[in-house]
C-alpha cells in the first residue's frame, strides 16, 4: 500500500510550477510580440529620411549671407559715412593748416569713428572737442602725455602717417612674447637644477 509521502507532494508542486512557468513564458512572449508589433507600426508610419547633400547646403550658406552679418555691415557703413560727413563739416567750417595733411584727416576720421562706436555722444560734442583740440585748448586728450617733447614727437609721428591702432597691438605682442620667453627660460632652468640636484 502506498502511503502519500512528502515526496509526492513535491512532485505535484513541481508539475504546477512547470505549468505556471510555461503559461508565464507564453504570456510574456505574447506581450513581447504585441509591443514589437506596436513599435513596427510606429516605425512604418514615420516617413523615410533622405540623405542630405552637405555640399549643396554649404553652398547655400556661403551664397546667402546671414541677416545679422548684413546688419553689421550696414551699421559699419553708416558709421563710416557719418564720420566722413563730420570730417567734411569740420574741414568746411575751419581753415586750419592742419587739414592739408592726409595724416590729420585720417586721424580725425579715426577719432570720429571711435567716438561714435564707443560712446554715445552728440555730433556737436565731437565737433566741439575736435575744434578745441585743433586750437590747442583741450587738456583731456593730453593727460597721458608726459611732456611737451613727447607731444611733439607724437604729433610728428602722426603727420608721417603712423597707424596708431597697429602700434598698441605690436607692443602687446612683444610684451607677451617676452613674458612667454621668460616663463620658458625659468622652467628650463628649474628643470636643469632639479636634474642636477637629484
Amino acid at each position: 500500500m502506498d502511503f502519500p509521502s512528502n515526496n509526492d507532494n513535491d512532485v505535484a508542486g513541481e508539475d504546477e510550477d512547470e505549468v505556471s512557468s510555461i503559461f508565464q513564458r507564453r504570456h510574456s512572449n505574447v506581450e513581447g510580440t504585441k509591443r514589437l508589433m506596436h513599435k513596427t507600426r510606429r516605425i512604418e508610419g514615420v516617413p523615410q529620411l533622405e540623405p542630405i547633400k552637405l555640399e549643396d547646403r554649404m553652398t547655400r550658406l556661403v551664397v546667402e549671407p546671414t541677416h545679422a552679418c548684413h546688419e553689421f555691415e550696414q551699421e559699419d557703413k553708416q558709421l563710416e559715412n557719418k564720420a566722413v560727413a563730420l570730417l567734411q563739416l569740420m574741414i568746411s567750417t575751419n581753415s586750419h593748416r592742419f587739414f592739408k595733411s592726409e595724416a590729420v584727416k585720417s586721424l580725425l576720421l579715426g577719432f570720429f569713428k571711435e567716438r561714435m562706436f564707443e560712446e554715445n555722444i552728440s555730433d556737436y560734442e565731437m565737433l566741439h572737442t575736435t575744434r578745441e583740440w585743433m586750437d590747442g585748448q583741450t587738456q583731456e586728450l593730453f593727460l597721458d602725455w608726459e611732456s611737451q617733447k613727447n607731444r611733439q614727437t607724437y604729433a610728428r609721428a602722426m603727420e608721417k602717417g603712423v597707424k596708431w591702432s597697429d602700434y598698441g597691438e605690436e607692443d602687446e605682442k612683444k610684451d607677451i612674447g617676452l613674458e612667454l620667453e621668460h616663463e620658458v627660460f625659468t622652467s628650463l632652468v628649474d628643470d636643469i637644477l632639479l636634474d642636477f640636484h637629484l
